[in-house]
């Protein structure tokens, strides 16, 4: 799959569901290309304040991965649920191990990925494809993640 052209379709198409189906064929003709992981803010219990407080956070710590723009994507959520939020997000990434671009020397020196807990997705069982959609398409049908609602949203791309 050519993620310049994915990222094209995701943001001048109107149906990113659609896109999605794209993706995954795509993927699909080649699955040991692509992977997916899902990111989790370790420190999700000390986030406190508005939403849009996370969205920025969010937003500085793609900053930090500026490197990372030619090979991946990433949809970011900021949960919440009563007084709680968190930080969840799922990256789309060139390789099926640990994402090697996540240590790299433009990177590893900021410790930025050390404060995710990352676990591979596989896009082949429903569940999980299913889990890729819902954060890929948070902007078209906003709804519930893992009993959490969605406040916000960033993409990485």
């Amino acid at each position: 799959m050519d993620i310049n052209e994915f990222k094209r379709k995701y943001s001048n198409e109107s149906d990113t569901k659609a896109v999605c189906d794209w993706m995954f064929e795509k993927i699909s003709a080649a699955p040991e290309a692509w992977s997916f992981w899902q990111a989790d803010y370790k420190y999700n219990d000390e986030l406190s304040g508005p939403a849009w407080m996370q969205a920025n956070l969010v937003e500085g710590y793609f900053r930090n991965l500026e490197a990372l723009h030619k090979n991946c994507f990433a949809s970011a959520l900021v949960l919440a649920k009563d007084s709680a939020q968190r930080i969840s997000m799922i990256w789309l990434v060139p390789t099926q191990n640990y994402p090697a671009e996540f240590n790299s020397p433009e990177i590893a020196g900021s410790k930025i990925c050390e404060g995710f807990d990352l676990v591979k997705l596989d896009p082949t069982n429903e569940t999980d494809k299913q889990k890729i959609i819902d954060y890929f398409v948070w902007n078209e049908t906003p709804g519930t993640f893992d009993g959490y609602s969605y406040a916000s949203g960033k993409i990485f791309k």
